[in-house]
């Protein structure tokens, strides 16, 4: 045991245990930028007005043991009865990373290979709590993986743009549109090579290759996919994707917005 293990205070704020042990979840104290403070939360969870506790809190190289394994700790509502209940320091000091870790190699090893639960995933929680307490980490740190955070996976290759296929000045929209307004709908006779003729039916190849990407993106453009007209659907997702990059809302697919759905990231 490399941590100080402290057992002078108690909570009364527990009951008797009826189920196994299932799972350990992992609390922090409050959110670290109302400056918590380690006596405070000993204090609340060791009082009888709170009717709050935990079974461990855990502060750098620290445990302290609030309330036995063989008891219920009241720690997370609708979950306290199969679990074992740990108060992390907010502050995520790699001291209190590996103090955890070790007290959780400890539970399970009399526990079993049980999982590591956010209070927040408790079902009928109602917080936010552990914020961002890395789990992950405390369970590859349990299972004595290195106490370093693992290097941060590269950033993805941003794609290559494909160039904007309509002459300067022309823009995918509606038909409705001057001519060069490129719907896909119709022959264009301003850009011959983009506007074809497929089993009797007009589309544009440079619009259908912007809805895939959009699709692709998650955008729902409608039933018709990646057709190569320009409808009612696909003037919906442009506006809303220029609104959303903030771009001109204008539902023409120029350069920019072309460009936008290659370039800009997803949100």
């Amino acid at each position: 045991m490399s941590y100080k293990y402290i057992t002078e205070l108690t909570s009364p704020n527990r009951s008797k245990r009826r189920s196994k042990v299932r799972r350990i979840v992992i609390h922090h104290w409050d959110d670290p930028k109302r400056k918590p403070s380690l006596d405070g939360v000993l204090s609340w969870l060791t009082t009888t007005k709170s009717k709050v506790s935990a079974h461990y809190v855990v502060s750098g190289r620290k445990v302290y043991r609030l309330v036995p394994e063989s008891m219920v700790a009241w720690h997370a509502r609708g979950g306290s009865s199969d679990s074992i209940g740990i108060e992390c320091d907010p502050r995520q000091q790699d001291e209190t990373y590996e103090t955890a870790a070790e007290l959780i190699r400890e539970i399970r090893g009399r526990h079993g290979d049980i999982p590591l639960v956010r209070h927040r995933d408790v079902k009928g929680s109602s917080t936010t709590c552990p914020g961002t307490y890395d789990l992950a980490r405390l369970d590859r740190l349990a299972r004595g993986g290195s106490a370093a955070c693992p290097p941060p996976a590269p950033a993805p290759a941003a794609p290559s743009v494909p160039p904007f296929p309509l002459p300067r000045g022309h823009y995918y929209g509606p038909p409705s549109g001057p001519i060069q307004s490129v719907s896909g709908r119709g022959r264009n006779s301003r850009v011959p090579s983009d506007v074809i003729e497929v089993n009797g039916r007009w589309r544009s190849k440079g619009l259908a290759t912007w809805q895939a990407r959009m699709q692709a993106r998650g955008w729902n453009i409608g039933e018709s996919g990646a057709d190569g007209r320009y409808g009612r659907d696909t003037a919906r997702v442009v506006k809303r994707f220029q609104k959303n990059k903030g771009l001109k809302v204008d539902g023409k697919i120029g350069p920019a917005t072309w460009r936008a759905a290659w370039a800009l990231p997803v949100k």
